[in-house]
């Protein structure tokens, strides 16, 4: 028989399909294979010119800050596959989110939102406060982004109920980023389906925006410093937007002489981490991100960059002018990030450095979780807020 699904000549193209997908992916593996560095570590860029060779296919790397990095999302005409940073290639499936788009409702209910207790604790060894708080659990989220294989970035849906976490001091500052990464990823992680989360953090607003939407936070931050009182005691520079800080009011807490674009007795922070990283290397009772140091103080002068925004960004400020109605929507709800960018209390470290002769901050802060789901999150559907 030479025609019908199971004839001689449908076997024969089914044999010649399976042919060519296995010749792709030995092609892919070559391409891996000559991609590597003097260390034995992936080169990102070289994998990507050496895929970019191979015809039929269609590589996407993720991105993160403006950059790529992996896992790459290698789709051909017969499959897709995900390619992570120790050159493991694999097949995935593609979630269906028929009917989901960005800026809608979604129900997401974590184990421990289910338990009796459904709240996690923040000691004041976290946080600086004088007294423990509670964060309790929420199971209504908006989707921020769905990806080529169907994963959701979703972003906690503010109420008027909301409770704000309190970070204090020196110790908060140094904390801030570790205690709300944890506490998002302790309240809405599960591991049975793959589903990670994290606290929001500024990047994940700006990346959205446009050079445009850019550049007004940097002119705010140049009109804010401008504004500042001059004194004796303080240097404005509007062009790098830099605050130096002198006689005497030079506390600083510890992690800040880790961060970018700082200067301590003008010699310049270190830079390994940004605003909205976690320092690995602190340690607080075996807590690797913590630390209970709390402020030091510069002998003559102290320079800190500003990154407090308040801004109002319209739709022609976003990258993508398809989403911008929804991003605007999301982030309005999201404590008015577009109308108060609380860049600062709620994305980065928990405040703003200033000269201080005693460092003694206070910030209040309304913690917005991102969740992170997987293919594994078949069901999702869109919900009314």
């Amino acid at each position: 028989m030479l025609s019908g699904d199971n004839s001689i000549l449908s076997r024969a193209g089914e044999a010649r399909d399976k042919t060519l997908e296995t010749q792709k992916d030995e092609e892919v593996k070559i391409a891996v294979l000559g991609s590597y560095d003097s260390r034995a570590n992936l080169d990102i860029d070289k994998l990507l010119a050496n895929l970019n060779e191979i015809k039929d296919i269609t590589v996407t790397p993720t991105q993160e800050n403006g950059s790529n990095t992996f896992p790459l999302t290698v789709e051909t005409e017969y499959a897709t596959y995900e390619l992570t940073s120790d050159g493991n290639f694999e097949e995935v499936v593609i979630a269906d989110r028929t009917g989901i788009s960005v800026g809608d409702y979604i129900t997401y209910t974590s184990p421990v939102a289910k338990t009796e207790t459904p709240s996690v604790s923040l000691s004041t060894a976290e946080t600086g406060y004088t007294s423990e708080q509670t964060l309790p659990a929420k199971d209504t989220f908006r989707v921020m982004d769905i990806d080529s294989r169907g994963n959701m970035t979703l972003i906690g849906a503010m109420t008027s109920s909301d409770k704000e976490i309190c970070f204090s001091g020196a110790l908060g500052y140094n904390n801030a980023v570790y205690t709300l990464n944890a506490k998002c990823s302790e309240l809405y992680k599960d591991t049975t389906k793959g589903i990670t989360a994290r606290s929001i953090k500024v990047e994940d607003i700006t990346d959205k925006f446009n050079q445009t939407g850019k550049d007004k936070l940097t002119t705010y931050v140049s009109n804010q410093i401008s504004s500042l009182s001059a004194n004796t005691n303080v240097t404005k520079d509007t062009t790098n937007n830099t605050v130096t800080y002198s006689n005497g009011n030079t506390n600083y807490p510890d992690i800040f002489q880790y961060e970018a674009g700082g200067l301590i007795d003008s010699t310049a922070t270190s830079g390994v981490i940004g605003q909205s990283e976690i320092y690995s290397e602190y340690n607080y009772n075996g807590n690797k991100g913590l630390t209970d140091l709390a402020n030091k103080k510069a002998t003559t002068s102290l320079t800190v960059p500003y990154t407090y925004y308040n801004t109002t960004h319209a739709a022609g400020d976003f990258e993508d002018s398809a989403k911008a109605a929804a991003y605007r929507n999301i982030f309005l709800e999201q404590v008015n990030i577009i109308g108060l960018l609380r860049a600062v209390s709620i994305a980065t470290r928990a405040m703003r450095i200033s000269g201080f002769a005693t460092w003694t901050a206070l910030t209040w802060a309304e913690v917005v979780c991102m969740v992170r789901t997987t293919t594994l999150l078949t069901s999702a559907t869109a919900c009314a807020p």
